[in-house]
């Protein structure tokens, strides 16, 4: 087990006597270099939320906030802000037991490998390790404004309902839209109308775009979910188990069964009606649920302003340290994702100390918790105690990959005109970035809880997707060049907001 306390010693040791007392004019590309390549590096196991690598990784960032002379703003007089959360995951040994029709065990299909759940509610727990019959039900729909119901003459009460995704092949427009997919091919309405029908349990058939996003279905299976420890949902908004089986199973499933899944292949590409049979199988969700009560940590500093007034008005500008962990021993560094964003924010605290030039005070928030729905900056939003004087908020959410010219920024729609000529006028005045504006990820970063809050925010990304959430986002891909350049154009933001001489009003008031 390494020594971490002597780890990071030597990290700091290296990088003040490589690079001396701290440049006040220009980025430091060296420490910021050698600080992602320690937060990424195999030791820290991937800084999953409220771990004893993510507790290693806000003490190191802590540690860098006191060396560049950053004020701490977290509990009674630290960096650190602590919350309790309740962290649930699968034990290793669940799985989806295949069974005959004498409740006799064929085979196992083991979680995370062969077959997947779906985490966004809790699951009925009631509804594991017991026997279900299955019915397949083709597409899942039902739509009598189109004559067609794949429920026709199948009971599916206290059923596992087995469907495929999509909807009837057609050219016809005023059938299912024709070539266009329509509502009735959404997943979600599918699963509404198995359990209205009074099925225990859905198994989803993979195909298309299920097929291409396995591997990410798998690590979300194995991740843990975490809560806020007085926000644990209640029994009634648990929902029966959904199910993914890996296409690998599909024959070995099917096989004895009225139909191979050969056949069916072959009845979809041919566009022909599919049938609507009861399996011989059976199957039994042999789920097990574990539970811990686990602490989380943010790691927060301030700028203090200036001015006598405007000090007690506040600009964040955040990103989240935390990455998904390990997955059967293979860790996830998360160099881009976001240990970019967290030495940017960093570098910009760093120069921000040094001039001392904010009328307003300038917090840097490293937020944990953005992996499992934003606990970190929700929890930091909700516990402050006056939000109404934040004036805005500026989050990085991967910036050291993809082209250097180029940024994404998202979210811009939630913002006034004024706050959006701001950002381009520091971008002109600044590094140029061809700034490309979607709102496609909108919600998916730790600016959210805020906008929520109707404080204008955004965040900046490089839209990294080759790597997004695998073993190979590494810090010997990233652009360090790029991630100077996004930390400059962020400042200037920051600053700007910072010696505005109002404050920006939220979009649409």
């Amino acid at each position: 087990m390494i020594n971490y306390r002597l780890f990071i010693a030597v990290v700091l040791i290296f990088n003040s006597t490589l690079l001396g007392q701290p440049d006040r004019t220009t980025c430091k590309i060296n420490e910021i270099k050698s600080n992602l390549e320690f937060l990424a590096s195999n030791e820290l196991e991937g800084r999953n939320a409220a771990s004893h690598s993510e507790k290693v990784a806000s003490l190191f960032i802590a540690s860098e906030m006191e060396k560049y002379g950053i004020k701490p703003f977290g509990d009674n007089g630290t960096y650190l802000q602590s919350f309790k959360v309740i962290s649930n995951w699968y034990d290793p040994s669940s799985n989806l037991s295949v069974l005959n029709e004498k409740n006799e065990k064929l085979f196992s299909l083991p979680l995370g490998e062969d077959f997947a759940v779906f985490r966004d509610q809790p699951l009925r727990q009631d509804l594991f390790n017991i026997p279900f019959e299955i019915v397949f039900a083709g597409y899942g729909i039902s739509a009598p404004e189109f004559d067609y119901d794949n429920y026709k003459d199948l009971d599916v009460t206290g059923k596992v309902v087995m469907f495929l995704p999509g909807e009837p092949y057609s050219e016809d427009e005023n059938f299912f839209s024709g070539s266009v997919p329509s509502d009735y091919s959404q997943f979600i309405g599918k699963v509404r109308t198995a359990l209205q029908k009074g099925a225990t349990g859905v198994i989803i058939i993979p195909e298309g775009e299920l097929i291409d996003f396995w591997y990410v279905i798998q690590k979300q299976t194995l991740e843990e979910k975490m809560v806020f420890q007085d926000s644990v949902q209640p029994s009634s908004s648990e929902i029966p188990p959904i199910g993914l089986l890996s296409e690998n199973v599909l024959d070995k499933f099917f096989e004895g069964e009225d139909f191979e899944y050969a056949e069916l292949e072959e009845m979809i590409q041919s566009h022909q009606n599919l049938p609507a049979f009861k399996f011989k199988k059976k199957i039994n969700f042999d789920l097990i649920i574990k539970y811990e009560e686990k602490t989380a940590r943010n790691v927060v500093g301030i700028i203090k302003g200036n001015d006598p007034v405007l000090k007690n008005e506040y600009v964040v500008m955040g990103a989240h340290f935390d990455h998904v962990g390990m997955m059967r021993g293979v860790v996830f560094n998360g160099a881009n994702d976001n240990g970019s964003g967290t030495v940017t924010i960093l570098e910009i605290a760093r120069r921000l100390t040094a001039s001392k030039n904010n009328k307003r005070s300038v917090i840097a928030a490293l937020f944990t918790g953005e992996e499992v729905d934003y606990l970190g900056s929700e929890y930091f939003i909700k516990n402050f105690p006056y939000p109404e004087d934040i004036v805005g908020d500026v989050t990085v959410d991967m910036c050291g990959r993809e082209s250097i010219d180029t940024l994404f920024i998202m979210g811009l729609d939630k913002s006034n005109v004024e706050y959006e000529r701001l950002i381009r006028e520091a971008n002109s005045e600044t590094v140029n970035f061809s700034l490309i504006t979607t709102e496609k990820y909108f919600t998916q970063s730790d600016h959210n809880p805020f906008i929520k809050r109707k404080i204008p925010g955004f965040f900046f990304c490089d839209n990294m997707i080759t790597d997004l959430h695998k073993p190979s986002d590494d810090s010997d891909k990233i652009n360090y060049d790029k991630i100077c350049k996004t930390s400059r154009l962020v400042e200037e933001i920051v600053y700007k907001l910072a010696n505005l001489d109002h404050k920006l009003s939220f979009a649409g008031e």
